[in-house]
């Protein structure tokens, strides 16, 4: 099983083969279907699940700003930022040359190759957004859109929150990160996100401690303030209510895979 990573890119995932392949994302099993173009952010620590039998095709990593500027559904962008992984049918054959050559030119030092990819990827966001839905087990339900400057500014706050969250912030930090006042703020991102300010935070901090857990041989008390936490019991009662169980039953059973 390759570590849990994380990176501020927009992943789009392909898979070959007869069967699912198989991402740990967000602390749940997510299936990759063959023929399907998967697709999320990928700043939530994630990887692929070792005995998976489908195999990985290709991968494109396009910038988060790109996402934010081609115009795509408010819901779909909301869905993605507030973790949702997304998957539509796909030309199986027809999105790979695509996605060859978007590698090639996304590795260019020609800065026109690399604008013709951007403008192609959009294109293509804009034109497959109505086939695009949740994973196979993924809640159906998605947050409420809004207009484009609010997810701009949701978007601002959700970077404050991946880039600080192994400090002691709180809803007054990331409201004042993108000028905004704390109660405002706090609708704005609710009504986008699906979740408040710091339900959010916990949970990226759950992330990243689950990341920890698994490609570290960290301790626990090392774990929780890395991740963020103020004190192990904190720690603890809050990655036993999200994930059912303890840290240290946690790091045994995705060691076990």
């Amino acid at each position: 099983m390759v570590a849990p990573h994380c990176h501020d890119d927009l992943e789009m995932v392909l898979v070959d083969g007869d069967e699912c392949a198989h991402y740990h994302h967000l602390g749940r099993l997510v299936p990759l279907v063959p023929g399907q173009m998967t697709i999320f952010w990928a700043t939530y620590p994630h990887n692929l699940e070792r005995r998976s039998s489908g195999v990985v095709l290709r991968r494109v990593m396009v910038p988060l700003g790109l996402l934010l500027s081609c115009d795509l559904p408010g819901h779909l962008v909301a869905g993605l930022l507030a973790g949702q992984v997304l998957s539509a049918d796909v030309d199986l054959v027809a999105m790979e040359s695509k996605f060859v050559q978007w590698d090639v030119d996304s590795g260019s030092v020609d800065g026109a190759d690399r604008m013709a990819m951007l403008l192609e990827i959009t294109a293509w966001l804009q034109r497959i957004a109505p086939d695009l839905a949740p994973a196979t087990g993924e809640a159906r339900t998605a947050p409420v859109a809004i207009r484009r400057r609010g997810l701009e500014v949701v978007s601002s706050m959700v970077r404050y929150i991946v880039s600080h969250f192994h400090e002691p912030i709180g809803v007054t930090d990331v409201a004042k990160a993108v000028g905004l006042q704390p109660q405002y703020a706090m609708r704005l991102f609710r009504s986008m996100i699906g979740h408040t300010i710091t339900e959010y935070l916990a949970r990226y901090r759950i992330a990243e401690a689950q990341r920890l857990l698994v490609a570290t041989g960290a301790n626990m008390a090392d774990v929780a303030f890395a991740a963020g936490f103020g004190s192990v019991s904190q720690f603890y009662d809050h990655f036993r209510s999200t994930c059912g169980q303890t840290p240290r039953q946690y790091r045994l059973g995705m060691r076990a895979l």
